[in-house]
């Protein structure tokens, strides 16, 4: 990751993997553990932990934050990383 630039970040959960790419690259899989992915009623905080004692917060900017109700292709995550409109 390159620091003091901005990163694309795109991860997905097909239900059975965890799959991150960093700047259109591969930066690696989890395969799914039920500790690592859980649901619940409890508000989305992107940025900070706010279920800990003391909440660490992100030193940086989000911008243009998106999520799907689906998991995307490697062509779908390449054309947002090379930001250009979907069609």
């Amino acid at each position: 990751m390159k620091e003091d630039e901005w990163n694309h970040v795109a991860g997905t959960f097909d239900g059975e993997q965890i799959a991150i790419t960093i700047n259109n690259e591969d930066a690696g899989i989890l395969n799914r553990d039920n500790t690592l992915i859980s649901t619940n009623d409890y508000p989305m905080y992107i940025g900070t932990d706010q279920e800990s004692t003391r909440p660490i917060y992100l030193r940086g900017a989000l911008d243009d934050m998106r999520l799907y109700n689906r998991v995307l292709t490697e062509e779908e995550i390449e054309r947002l990383y090379m930001d250009e409109p979907e069609n």
